[in-house]
């Protein structure tokens, strides 16, 4: 139809986002667990830092190899094992 507004769809593995106000690409890279850099390579030709709202991109969802800690939860240590105090036997009163 000429003169429509479709929309491409996103290639298969890739989410179609609708800039919003106040987005930027770290927060929608937070959003959908990916990077800035991923969502650079899957939009040839974007300005990072001249999103316009209703602008429509393509998301690689949850492609991130991070080696991070994740938001989602706290940061956790590896087990060391147990933790103990030598025992010290009480002195008898005199």
């Amino acid at each position: 139809m000429k003169g429509s507004n479709l929309m491409t769809p996103c290639p298969e593995g890739l989410l179609s986002y609708t800039i919003q106000s106040g987005d930027t690409l770290w927060l929608i890279s937070q959003r959908f667990r990916t990077t800035v850099e991923e969502i650079m390579v899957v939009n040839p030709g974007i300005t990072p830092n001249n999103l316009m709202v209703g602008q429509v991109i393509c998301v690689p969802q949850g492609s991130r190899n991070r080696n991070m800690p994740s938001q989602a939860g706290p940061r956790t240590q590896p087990m060391t094992g147990p933790q103990t105090q030598p025992m010290t036997s009480p002195r008898p009163s005199r």
